[in-house]
């Protein structure tokens, strides 16, 4: 499956053979038994639709299109297992495979063909579907992992979305120097958090997660506390990641005893977990460990550095931040030790802090809470980052 605002496939799959069961299409003001069946057992109603599954396994379909003209009315096979409608469109699943028919707007099937279809069609290859969901422009699915497509929305909580791609800003610069790391899993094998990477970041955006503000001039990344996490953390986050220049696929790792390494942000924390109000915004990590974090706990900003003896050494920024202000800073790492310009005065200097269980460290930049939901705190709490200038050089 791709990652983005639809998941497309294309697949075929045989007609379903039309059978005339008909709801009339008069209101009625109490229950009424259509057809001479009385084994239903699952049913389910959409907007001017409905579809039924007997107990023999033949699912049947009828509805109107708002005019009053019958739109479908199918049946087929002795396997159906799960029916759902949305307002334009309905799922099944038949001996483990997914077909999806109706209006095809915003990607609700999942097939990439567009238009509208009254033959279901098969989405995907896979054969162990276990449950379907059509929403009203969206559908989501599960074979042990969840999938959905469709038009995304905005979500109630967060910050407004814009119309660009976060790849497109200028400012932040990472179209091919970063990757990020999504609190959701379900676009690839593992059992963590999903990461998208170059060439497919060029493109990408989630209206819940990672996407530009309203007037497109930050990018956005936004992390639940219940989210999925990668394997060596506990927490969720939505961060990105420095990967090589040249093609934005290979992870970054630089000598730090070699040369001269900088990483410049303007960013803006918006939002914190209410009973852990924890978000780390900028970080040097090593393979093992972070080396540098930039973070805020309630109102205090301030730089943590971990010791080669796992002590950490911290200098504060300030102890009033306000949610929403930005700021700048400026990290320098060289053989000499950490040094961070903040709101362009020095302020923090770590000196000898190379190097640690090995020279090669990188960037990284966006929201990682620092808050878990085995603490108490609730997993629809989220924390919230917005970049506005990213830049790293080295030298």
């Amino acid at each position: 499956m791709t990652r983005g605002s639809r998941l497309l496939f294309v697949a075929l799959a045989p007609p379903l053979i039309a059978a005339g069961l008909l709801a009339s299409t008069s209101p009625a003001s109490s229950a009424v038994a259509y057809s001479g069946y009385t084994d239903w057992k699952t049913i389910s109603a959409g907007a001017s639709r409905t579809c039924a599954i007997r107990t023999t396994g033949q699912l049947y379909c009828w509805g109107t299109d708002g005019t009053g003209s019958a739109i479908y009315a199918f049946s087929g096979g002795s396997d159906w297992t799960s029916v759902s409608v949305g307002d334009a469109h309905g799922c099944g699943i038949r001996g483990g495979k997914l077909y999806c028919w109706g209006d095809d707007g915003d990607g609700r099937l999942g097939n990439g063909a567009g238009g509208s279809t009254t033959v279901p069609v098969q989405i995907t290859s896979a054969t162990d579907w276990k449950t379907v969901s059509a929403g009203a422009s969206h559908t989501c699915a599960t074979r042990g992992k969840l999938y959905c497509w469709g038009a995304q929305r905005q979500p109630s909580n967060g910050t407004p979305a814009g119309t660009a791609y976060p790849a497109q800003l200028s400012s932040v610069g990472f179209l091919k120097a970063w990757k990020v790391t999504l609190p959701v899993d379900g676009s690839d094998a593992d059992t963590y958090a999903d990461e998208v990477k170059q060439p497919q970041l060029a493109t990408y955006r989630s209206l819940s997660y990672f996407h530009t503000n309203a007037n497109n001039s930050a990018v956005v990344l936004r992390a639940p506390v219940g989210g999925a996490t990668t394997p060596g953390s506990v927490f969720a986050r939505t961060e990105l990641r420095n990967m090589e220049p040249y093609d934005g696929a290979q992870a970054a790792s630089y000598n730090w005893t070699s040369g001269t390494h900088v990483l410049e942000i303007n960013e803006a924390f918006t939002h914190v977990p209410s009973l852990i109000p924890k978000v780390v915004g900028v970080q040097i990590h090593d393979p093992d460990h972070e080396v540098l974090m930039i973070r805020l706990d309630g109102t205090r900003l301030y730089a943590q550095v971990r010791q080669l003896d796992g002590t950490y050494t911290e200098v504060t920024f300030t102890n009033s931040y306000t949610l929403g202000a930005r700021y700048d800073a400026k990290v320098t790492a060289d053989a000499n030790g950490i040094f961070i310009d903040y709101n362009g005065v020095r302020k923090a200097s770590f000196a000898g802090r190379v190097p640690s269980s090995t020279v090669y460290w990188y960037f990284k930049a966006g929201c990682y809470l620092h808050s878990k939901t085995s603490a108490g705190e609730a997993p629809s709490e989220y924390g919230e980052v917005l970049i506005y200038g990213l830049k790293t050089t080295h030298s």
